[in-house]
């Protein structure tokens, strides 16, 4: 939750703590001072700074969120929830930089770990619909629309879920289903 100078603030300022219990021999107020800066450290590396970032995106400040991101350095030592949301900030990112594959891809990886409320899921979902639909993989994106309905959404998704619905419904018949192996993948 804390970016990584704070951290390292805490840390310092705990190891002059624990230098100072230690040297006075109040060894349980030692213990305790180690103990938090280890959690500190347990946090930055189960956390990291996902959840900064993931609110500079609800702000839309991609470039923030990007620079949040950018700090963690190995996404995969993340809790699973916080990976999730790693992949969910990364998705809109990329989005943003109007980057469709990589989007896509990070959607699907925050669509797999699952996310904490089915409004973040089912704005997942609506995303890959999207880019489904861009991509003329119509009954792709009516799958990912089917199933955002199912979950439980605000109720500014729905002005969205009707509009895609409307493309793919005015979509030329023979367009909506694939013909080739190839265009099946």
């Amino acid at each position: 939750m804390y970016n990584p100078i704070v951290r390292i603030i805490l840390g310092i300022v705990g190891i002059v703590m624990a230098w100072n219990f230690y040297s006075t021999g109040n060894m349980t107020s030692f213990y305790m001072v180690m103990v938090a800066i280890g959690l500190i450290v347990w946090g930055y590396y189960k956390n990291g700074t996902v959840f900064i970032a993931f609110q500079q995106l609800k702000k839309e400040d991609f470039q923030k969120a990007e620079q949040l991101l950018s700090k963690i350095k190995n996404p995969n030592l993340l809790k699973k929830s916080q990976k999730s949301y790693y992949h969910f900030t990364k998705g809109f990112i990329e989005l943003n930089k109007q980057n469709i594959d990589n989007s896509y891809i990070e959607f699907k990886n925050a669509l797999e770990l699952g996310l904490r409320t089915e409004n973040d899921t089912s704005i997942v979902t609506l995303n890959l619909a999207s880019i489904e639909l861009e991509r003329k993989k119509y009954e792709k994106a009516k799958t990912y629309l089917d199933q955002t309905k199912k979950l439980n959404h605000k109720l500014e998704l729905n002005s969205e879920i009707e509009r895609i619905e409307k493309e793919i419904n005015a979509a030329p018949y023979s367009n909506r289903y694939p013909t080739s192996k190839n265009e099946q993948k």
